[in-house]
């Protein structure tokens, strides 16, 4: 009991005391004396001092709307000075704390994918047209003074500061890639232990619209000959948290990228026969590796036409053998690469932030 509340309490029974002591001067009965302090008590106005207790949805509410009214007031403070908002950017990046929320965030919410899949939320367009809006004018420094991909090796001293600054760059050396072989067997054995999570985790399959599912397409077309033959080719993208832990055991995290930085669950797998092409669709925000697992192909990067005024207009090219991988930054480069090696090309991408 609080101070207030004690002090309160004893004023009353001081108050109780006097008025019986006076009562009973006065020749009151001691009956008459209780009968009018109980009568006091049932008209006593005590909802005025004892508040109705707020229920827990009123207080959810109440908590939701404060942190959206503080979020609006933070972003508008922000928008207003960009100093400032530069400040938090930068002390949030170098403390790490959206990189270990995320992971918090990660650990709570994989479980709930046992009970359902949240992930296909995400994919749904937005219905809500915002007014407000306004497209931002593309920012062409990305391509400025980039004029070829570099090769570089995993001993490169500058290879964090490519990063960094945005810049492309083929590696030839990663350790666990280019000393191991990965074939056709090792992706079918791989659904062959694990058909319904992994075709669960699959949200588009292209190149070939035949097959309902990846295991079906390794079940009927059994060897990497079979498929040569049928000169057929296939790709598929991996959309599923739960998914992606299998891709992870064949697939593991290069050397070159920061044990801070984050690997994203999607995954892309292609196994194309020569000539064929296919463009990366690059989100926001991440930087991608592009595998050459077995074959060859030419990797292209082309500027945003808005940016030719300051970037190069024409492709930057290079040549992709078994091994390499091409790195791409997060900026608005459209990507994209043909096959040339004879036989089964076999490629994977994967992003980071």
């Amino acid at each position: 009991m609080s101070g207030d509340k004690k002090k309160a309490v004893n004023e009353l029974k001081k108050g109780l005391e006097k008025f019986r002591s006076d009562a009973l001067n006065k020749g009151w009965e001691q009956e008459e004396v209780d009968e009018k302090i109980s009568e006091v008590f049932e008209n006593f106005p005590w909802y005025k001092y004892n508040p109705p207790k707020k229920s827990w949805k009123t207080k959810v509410f109440h908590f939701l709307l404060f942190s959206l009214i503080a979020y609006l007031m933070y972003g508008a403070v922000m928008e207003r000075n960009r100093r400032w908002k530069k400040r938090i950017d930068d002390y949030i990046f170098d403390s790490q704390i959206s990189y270990h929320s995320h992971r918090l965030m990660r650990i709570i919410t994989l479980p709930l994918f046992k009970i359902y899949d949240l992930s296909k939320f995400h994919d749904r367009e937005c219905i809500i047209n915002n007014p407000f809006k306004t497209e931002e004018s593309v920012d062409c420094g990305y391509c400025q003074g980039i004029e070829k991909i570099a090769s570089v090796s995993i001993e490169s001293p500058d290879v964090s500061d490519m990063l960094t600054e945005e810049e492309p760059f083929v590696m030839s050396d990663v350790p666990n890639y280019h000393n191991v072989s990965i074939t056709f067997n090792d992706l079918k054995e791989m659904f062959a232990k694990n058909p319904k999570e992994l075709d669960e985790a699959v949200c588009n399959i292209e190149k070939n619209n035949e097959y309902q599912s990846v295991s079906e397409f390794f079940e009927k077309i059994s060897t990497e000959e079979l498929m040569n033959e049928k000169n057929i080719s296939i790709e598929w993208s991996n959309c599923d948290t739960y998914g992606t832990r299998f891709y992870r055991r064949i697939f593991t995290r290069p050397l070159f990228i920061a044990k801070e930085a984050e690997i994203n669950f999607e995954k892309r797998i292609f196994m194309l026969q020569k000539g064929e092409n296919s463009t990366l669709k690059s989100s926001e925000g991440r930087n991608y590796y592009l595998y050459q697992v077995q074959g060859e192909s030419i990797f292209e990067m082309k500027a945003q036409s808005q940016c030719h005024y300051n970037c190069t207009e024409k492709p930057i090219t290079t040549t992709l053998r078994k091994g390499d991988i091409a790195v791409s930054p997060a900026a608005g480069w459209i990507s994209s690469f043909e096959t040339t090696g004879d036989g089964l090309n076999i490629l994977f991408l994967s992003s980071f932030t």
